[in-house]
């Protein structure tokens, strides 16, 4: 399986040590799974970079995905991968909701890494509750998923609205700890895009169902990648998760739900982005889309 440069890529290592799921002098020894075989996909400044915002060993960025693992406390490393090819430990298809067969692994893990697998499954939301399965009540589940000009390049790019109506529709038992927008390049990129905030959560009401902010992504040459922190908080209903989870702006509408986050000066915006979608072509509209995008970019 390969994604986009799938692996312990920068901004996935970046978000895992921002978000300080990868802490330095651990307090107890922890288990990992990687959905896949994940490979150190570092460039040489993005090398430097990280070992200086965090002060980290330079030469801990040059090792191997496993002695990463260890650096962080997680001594029991397990690979999950739909076959043995490269050497994955744990061969499953996870297009198969949770079952008994997977009894042995349930609430093992304190942490798993979806580093670019679930754009690659048919049944991308049963790949996540089988994750969710494995994952230890108040464990960890990270995802490095495709949202933007990746066409083709999986089965399915992800919609910011995947990550909110899971959240929204599970909000007691699994939690949206962060959700960041990424341009994935070369480069060390030093800002993202807040997902869980009300700029990016909010929409126009009557221009289009969606979020105002995440449709600008369309006006960018940038490859977006989204990257999710969900917490397991208890068990989770998999039959619910996976056969009754419905976008959260339907969800809401069938319950005449006003959503509470509505984009700000909304009169002057929605004639702005009136205009943007109506000359989507235009330098001017790609131009403007650009500026509100950078306008609100956060920083670690």
């Amino acid at each position: 399986m390969i994604i986009c440069n799938m692996g312990l890529n920068f901004n996935l290592l970046d978000f895992l040590l921002s978000q300080q799921v990868f802490k330095q002098n651990p307090e107890h020894p922890k288990k990992i799974l990687e959905i896949g075989v994940l490979k150190n996909s570092l460039s040489l400044k993005q090398k430097h970079y990280l070992a200086k915002k965090y002060t980290i060993p330079l030469n801990l960025f040059s090792a191997n995905s496993h002695e990463i693992y260890n650096f962080f406390g997680y001594s029991e490393i397990t690979s999950l991968d739909n076959d043995a090819f490269e050497k994955a430990g744990f061969i499953k298809n996870l297009n198969i909701p949770p079952s008994g067969e997977d009894d042995r692994f349930k609430d093992t893990y304190d942490l798993i890494l979806d580093g670019g697998t679930s754009e690659h499954v048919y049944n991308p939301l049963i790949a996540f509750a089988n994750y969710l399965n494995y994952l230890k009540i108040n464990g960890t589940l990270i995802q490095f998923l495709p949202i933007n000009n990746y066409i083709d390049h999986g089965i399915y790019q992800f919609s910011p609205t995947f990550f909110w109506s899971i959240d929204s529709q599970h909000f007691t038992n699994l939690k949206l700890q962060a959700l960041q927008f990424r341009s994935h390049g070369a480069r060390a990129n030093r800002y993202h895009y807040d997902g869980n905030s009300d700029f990016f959560r909010s929409h126009i009401e009557g221009l289009w169902n969606g979020s105002t902010a995440a449709n600008l992504f369309r006006f960018t040459t940038s490859d977006i990648v989204g990257l999710a922190n969900w917490t397991k908080k208890n068990q989770i209903d998999y039959y619910n998760l996976i056969f009754q989870t419905n976008q959260e702006i339907y969800r809401n509408q069938w319950a005449n739900y006003s959503p509470q986050h509505q984009f700000k000066h909304r009169k002057i915006n929605y004639r702005i982005f009136c205009m943007l979608f109506k000359y989507e072509r235009s330098i001017i509209s790609r131009f403007i889309a650009k500026l509100v995008l950078l306008k609100n970019r956060s920083y670690d």
